[in-house]
């Protein structure tokens, strides 16, 4: 399944200062798996594509599932 919400980072305190000029922007996320543990322990986690990392649920708004043709047409634009 393929997504293109909101980055809004629950945890401002990011140290990578190209994932910081990234929030409040779409992104275009493909679905990853359920984390089983740690602070985010039974959040659907996301990948990031171009690829910046994973994303738990709680650092994305306005979730939009979309179809794999315009996920794709988003990454031909990047």
């Amino acid at each position: 399944m393929y997504y293109d919400p909101t980055f809004q980072p629950q945890n401002v305190k990011l140290s990578n200062l190209e994932v910081e000029k990234l929030i409040g922007k779409k992104l275009l996320l493909f679905k990853g798996w359920r984390a089983a543990e740690g602070p985010y322990s039974g959040q659907q986690c996301y990948i990031t594509s171009p690829y910046i990392g994973w994303i738990p649920e709680c650092g994305l708004k306005d979730m939009k599932q979309i179809s794999y043709s315009e996920w794709q047409r988003g990454i031909d634009v990047l």
